[in-house]
Order: C-alpha cells, then structure tokens, then sequence
C-alpha cells in the first residue's frame, strides 16, 4: 500500500514509478542473489474458513474515492508480470493465496539457505523462526528479532487482529481457528507444495530493454546490468514481499 499513497501526493507520476523506487533501494541496501516478489491474488482461502477475514480492506479503499483502485491493482498485476518474464527477479501470485503465504512457503523449501524478507508488515515477523531466516521492516528500519515474533503470535492467537478482523479468541476453537488464521510458521504443506510447483514451472524471456522501453524511467538504467545477469547468481537468497 505504501507505494499508492507515495502517488496519492504526486498523481503526474505513474504508480509503478514509486513501486520501482521502492523495490531498487531494498535491493541495493542488501547483497541480493535471487529475488522473489510475492503478492496477493483473489480472496484469500482464510475467507473460507472465516469470511469476516479481512472484510474493513475495501471499507478502508472506499474512504479514499480519489484513488482508482481497479486501475492501479491492473497496473500493479502488469507490473509484476512483466518483472517476472522480462527481467531476472520473480514474482509470484498464485490464486488464493497471499504474499505472506508464498513467502513463507519460500522460507520453508529454502529452509537450508540463508534469507532476508524485506517487509513492513508486522505479521511476517514471525517466519524469524523458520531456520536461516531474518526478517527486514521497512517501517522500522531494523531487523525483526526472535523475541518480538514469538510475541506478535501469541498475542495475535488470544487477542485478535483487529487490522485483518480477526475477533478475539474466547473458547478453545476460536484459538484453533485464529491459529489457522495468524500462523505462517506452521503452514499447511499443501500451500507448501504449490508454490514449490509454481517456482518450478516458471519459464522467462528475458527481456531487459523491452522491459525499459515500457517503463522508461532513468534510475532504472543503473540497474539493467543486474536485471539482465542476476539469475545466473548463485547462493544466498533474498526474499521481498511486495505490498504496493
């Protein structure tokens, strides 16, 4: 969301332009090797399970008129398909699952590799206990530690999440429906699976000047050398969750 409202203040520049700035200074503070993009795709399959989950988002994009959602989320889809079969980063969004799913997912097969999530969402804190694992916010500039992940989750299971309209837990149930709900450590392998299918199956055209010549902004030219040759890279793995 962060990226959207950078453009709320500056509407003659384009959304992506902002998105781009954003993702290229995380990738030039940190000695990245492979790079994945993780983003929703459709209602999430927690609605299943609890279909008040997360029912304020479109209250709270309704209460700003001025922004034309549809259009960015197309443009912000676009972006990331293009990123993924033109450049060497990857992106992935898989229906029904959420970016805190797949980067999870990725924290899990890549278990044995060393890992940065770059994220300002608080709930990902959390993965820290994944082996090899750390944890980035861009809210706080700081690294996530063992101690504040153990805490978020517990609080989170017995007291809610009122941001995702997750209702406190009152009955045994309730906290075994909030444990499905908030906990990305112990994820469902089925999830597991299709992403590793997903990340298998990804095929590119790499393309970097046909990717610049749609987005023609300058400080990406600094950077199409590692848009071009960062696939071929070997060893540690960075992962970005990417929440425009």
């Amino acid at each position: 969301m962060k990226a959207i409202f950078i453009w709320r203040k500056s509407k003659t520049i384009p959304f992506e332009y902002f998105y781009l700035l954003q993702l290229f200074k995380y990738l030039k503070m940190f000695q990245y090797q492979t790079v994945y993009l993780a983003a929703d795709k459709d209602d999430s399959w927690r609605k299943v399970i609890f279909t008040s989950y997360k029912a304020n988002r479109k209250r709270l994009r309704d209460s700003f008129p001025d922004i034309p959602w549809e259009k960015i989320f197309n443009n912000y889809d676009k972006l990331l398909q293009n990123i993924n079969l033109l450049t060497s980063i990857n992106s992935i969004q898989i229906p029904h699952l959420e970016g805190d799913d797949i980067i999870s997912a990725l924290c899990h097969i890549y278990k044995d590799q060393n890992k940065v999530v770059i994220s300002q969402d608080r709930d990902l804190s959390q993965l820290v206990k994944i082996p090899n694992t750390k944890v980035y916010s861009t809210r706080s500039n700081k690294f996530r530690t063992l101690e504040e992940a153990e805490k978020t989750i517990a609080k989170k299971i017995s007291s809610g999440d009122s941001s995702d309209d997750i209702p406190k837990a009152n009955s045994l149930t309730e906290k075994i429906r909030n444990c499905l709900l908030i906990d990305l450590v112990n994820l469902p392998q089925v999830i597991i699976d299709e992403v590793y299918n997903y990340i298998k199956s990804i095929r590119k055209d790499i393309d970097v000047d046909r990717f610049l010549s749609i987005y023609k902004y300058k400080f990406l030219e600094k950077h199409k050398d590692f848009l071009k040759l960062q696939a071929q890279s070997k060893g540690d793995k960075t992962w970005l969750h990417t929440n425009t």
